[in-house]
């Protein structure tokens, strides 16, 4: 009840395989977790800049603000960084 957690959501290629944590299913268990650690706040966000590995693509703005309602519809405060 008082910690903060922080998330990013990436999509793309890792590995040779497609991988992308913002998915319906993949949000669905994610805030399955939120709910049992009942946080006093979240923040979520994509890839700011270049990463390791060049398969890697950032989360759009609208799916991040669609995850940020979800969080906020179970009463937690949710911050968003594009």
């Amino acid at each position: 009840g008082n910690c903060i957690i922080q998330t990013m959501f990436v999509k793309g290629i890792l590995n040779g395989k497609y991988i992308d944590n913002s998915t319906d299913d993949e949000i669905n268990e994610w805030i399955k977790v939120i709910k049992s650690i009942n946080p006093k706040e979240v923040m979520i966000y994509t890839i700011d800049r270049a990463t390791p590995y060049e398969g890697l693509q950032k989360v759009g703005r609208e799916r991040l603000i669609q995850i940020a309602e979800k969080v906020e519809k179970i009463g937690i405060k949710t911050h968003i960084s594009f």
